[in-house]
């Protein structure tokens, strides 16, 4: 089991869901992922603690989105420091879209957008690391921004959080050359920590074959099995939106609940290099 007591500047720590129907979304986050439920200790009922093992690794938010817009997962960027980060957001051309707020714990966290219009979160631990565990089933496992706009959202996340880009080809010991070429073909790079972390998170380009699907970011959870996840996805009122398919790394499929809340579900395993860093920290 993967518990992570911290995450490096700029990786995904932390996730959250706009849930119109409470109960609804228990019951299917349930069903699909083994989740117990609770809510935190200031008793804010209005915001559920996804529970696997006993241990925090997501949460549902009844705060709605924007008229005509379906709800959507939100992942969370760690960050020493929220104000900083949100002044270098601002100056890097990212917009600010929530005031900042505090966990029941102290933690700190804000939406944000980046240049391509993909929205993010701030999220500067206090008590709570973020998810506890970490590439379990019912955990995180991966998040990636899919944008438009690549130069700029590079640009952009390097001078927020200090990460650097590093094409997926030159990844040392990851690079599956022996992929097919829709895989391998891809403009597709990943984040890498200025403070010495791993591989953090991914960037793909979203070119035209990709149609009008917009800018955001997709988080990635953790299932012993991409098929049988997707057919508990099918049971439970929920929607497949791209079937079981084959990776390098191991099986994903993408899904969406019953609100049309879109997330990825894989099987593919944690990246060997982010293992070997982890153990160091």
């Amino acid at each position: 089991m993967v518990v992570r007591s911290r995450y490096f500047e700029g990786e995904p720590c932390w996730a959250d869901v706009a849930a119109p129907d409470m109960e609804a979304a228990r019951r299917f986050y349930g069903a699909v992922f083994g989740w117990t439920f609770g809510v935190d200790t200031a008793g804010q009922v209005d915001h559920v603690l996804c529970l696997k093992n006993d241990r925090p690794v997501a949460a549902l938010t009844s705060a709605l989105p924007p008229a005509g817009e379906p709800p959507e997962w939100h992942t969370y960027l760690n960050t020493a420091d929220a104000d900083r980060a949100a002044n270098r957001i601002a100056a890097a051309g990212g917009g600010l879209l929530t005031a900042m707020t505090e966990t029941w714990d102290g933690s700190r966290m804000r939406l944000a957008s980046d240049p391509g219009g993909a929205t993010f979160g701030l999220w500067q631990p206090q008590g709570m690391v973020g998810s506890s565990l970490y590439g379990e089933p019912g955990a995180i496992t991966w998040a990636e921004v899919n944008t438009h706009e690549p130069a700029a959202v590079d640009a952009f996340y390097g001078a927020v959080f200090g990460v650097q880009p590093l094409a997926w080809r030159d990844v040392p010991g990851e690079y599956p050359s022996d992929a097919p070429p829709e895989q391998t073909d891809m403009d597709y790079l990943v984040y890498t920590g200025a403070d010495g972390g791993p591989m953090l998170s991914g960037r793909l380009t979203l070119t035209a074959d990709f149609g009008e699907i917009p800018a955001h970011w997709m988080i990635y959870f953790n299932v012993d099995d991409a098929d049988s996840a997707a057919d508990r996805v099918t049971a439970a009122g929920g929607r497949v939106v791209a079937p079981p398919f084959d990776t390098p790394y191991g099986r994903m499929t993408v899904a969406a609940d019953p609100s049309g809340a879109v997330l990825g579900l894989s099987a593919a395993a944690v990246a060997r290099s982010r293992l070997a860093r982890w153990a160091q920290s």
